[in-house]
Order: C-alpha cells, then sequence, then structure tokens
C-alpha cells in the first residue's frame, strides 16, 4: 500500500511542526499553538465521560489528552510512527491518572484493529498525509467500530493553498523575507509529506462514496492572531497587509487555510 515514509514523523518533524508542549496548570492536558483546533474539533460533537473514541494518526498525542481533560472519555490514540507513539507514552508517564483511560498504539494503517463501541474517530491534520486508498481502507474499518460512529475532521483547503498561499510567497519574496529558493524547498517538503490535500467538496465526496455523510461543517474562526501565527508569519509588521488579509478572508471564507467537519455512518 503506498503511504508517506513512516520515518519521516520523526521527533524532529514534531517537535518544528508542533513546538514543545507544556503541562497545563491542573496537569490535566498540554498547551499548544494547536489548543483553539482542538476545541474547535472539540465543539463538533458533545462527548460524554461513558463514550469511547480513537484519535487515529495521534501524532504527539496532545489533541487525545484535550479530549479525556475535557470530556473524561476513554481514548485509544493510533499511529503509524513509532516516533510519535513514544512521545504519547512519555506524555501519559507525566499524566499517570489516564493510565487506565489512554492508550496508544504503534501500527500500520493497514492493521485491522477489533474495536466495538466507539463514539468518535477523530482525524486531526490526517486526510493530507493519506494517499485516498489508504483513507478508503481506514474509512472500512471505521463503519464496523460503531453503529453511530461519528468522525471528526480538521484538514487543509486546496482553495486556500492554490490562491492565497502563493500570493503570501510572492509577497515574502518582494518584501526579502524569504528567499525564492527558501519558498520553493519548504514548499516541495510540504508535498512530500502533503500527498493528499483536499477541499470540502472533495473530502464530502469522499467519505459519502464510504458509507459516511456530513452532518456539520465549518471554517474556522479567524482572527489577527490566528491568522499572523499560522500564515503571516513576518509579514505582521505590515500592517496593510494583515488588514487585507483578514477582510478578504472572511468574505470570501471558502479561501479559508483549513475547515473542519463531522461525518456520521449514513
Amino acid at each position: 500500500m503506498e503511504q508517506v515514509d513512516s520515518n519521516l514523523y520523526s521527533k524532529a518533524y514534531y517537535q518544528n511542526a508542533y513546538g514543545r508542549s507544556i503541562l497545563s496548570e491542573d496537569g490535566t492536558y498540554f498547551k499548544t499553538g494547536h489548543l483553539t483546533i482542538f476545541s474547535e474539533m472539540a465543539n463538533l460533537l458533545k462527548l460524554q465521560p461513558t463514550d469511547r473514541i480513537v484519535d487515529y494518526g495521534c501524532g504527539n498525542g496532545d489533541l487525545a489528552f484535550f479530549l479525556v481533560s475535557r470530556y473524561g472519555c476513554d481514548c485509544t490514540g493510533i499511529d503509524y510512527s513509532k516516533s510519535a507513539i513514544d512521545i504519547c507514552q512519555e506524555k501519559l508517564q507525566m499524566i499517570p491518572q489516564y493510565t487506565g483511560k489512554m492508550r496508544f498504539i504503534n501500527t500500520n494503517n493497514d492493521y485491522q484493529h477489533d474495536f466495538s463501541n466507539i463514539k468518535a474517530v477523530y482525524l486531526a491534520d490526517v486526510v493530507e498525509h493519506m494517499y485516498d486508498p489508504e483513507i478508503e481502507l481506514v474509512l472500512s474499518q471505521i463503519r464496523g467500530w460503531g453503529s453511530d460512529v461519528s468522525i471528526v475532521v480538521h484538514t487543509d483547503n486546496t482553495f486556500y493553498l492554490n490562491t492565497i498561499r502563493p500570493v503570501f510567497d510572492f509577497i515574502h519574496i518582494i518584501f526579502g523575507i524569504r528567499t525564492w529558493k527558501a519558498v520553493r524547498e519548504a514548499n516541495q517538503h510540504d508535498r512530500s509529506l502533503h500527498v493528499n490535500l483536499t477541499n470540502p467538496y472533495r473530502l464530502r465526496r469522499l467519505m459519502r462514496k464510504n458509507g459516511f455523510e456530513e452532518v456539520l461543517f465549518k471554517y474556522p474562526t479567524l482572527n489577527k492572531e490566528t491568522l499572523v501565527r499560522n500564515q503571516l508569519g513576518k509579514l505582521q509588521n505590515i500592517p496593510l497587509i494583515v488588514s487585507f488579509s483578514l477582510v478578504a478572508l472572511k468574505i470570501l471564507d471558502f479561501l479559508s487555510p483549513t475547515f473542519y467537519a463531522l461525518y456520521k455512518k449514513a
């Protein structure tokens, strides 16, 4: 089965992509720059303490810890990167009260998991890293994990990547913030990992084809802080660009950098 080399998702990758995870003051989850994303995903589906969930492609585990801290549910994290699971296990040792509620599994995406009574499966920034046949294989498994299983997704939006992102790259080059070579190398690196970038309509069709119907959809809540941190970088020092970008993306919301969706078994 064609897939991205799992060795590319090393501890260094997670450090660069997500930064340092800091244990919260109450010792129940890890604070990162992605808490806004976690909150948006959590709000799409209200969980109960009795619910069982799966964080598929759990990465460094921060979403899993956040969901368990908020809802008290039972969570299994799955990732084919051994480095990712090692990070998760290290974090679990820091919050020993979750030992009975959380577990992390290192396994390839074609492994058949024998789960049942799963309330929801979370795919946080996972879809873009998997080829269609890989996604379809995972979806076929998820259908058997529960009679009313849901899937919560957060992923990149190609409408933004193909239109707005090149403009930002060009402005970076024009103002001498980044070189053309640096921009090209960064984009090449992204493409080597993001092999299945999509948009809301394409993902909706893929999900419907594999037995899931979309019941909720939203673009991210956009504000200056998230825009600057995630998209503009040093362009934040040019007020006109920041203001224009905020207005443009609020009016043309379909060009938002990412999107969220909730799917239920049809």
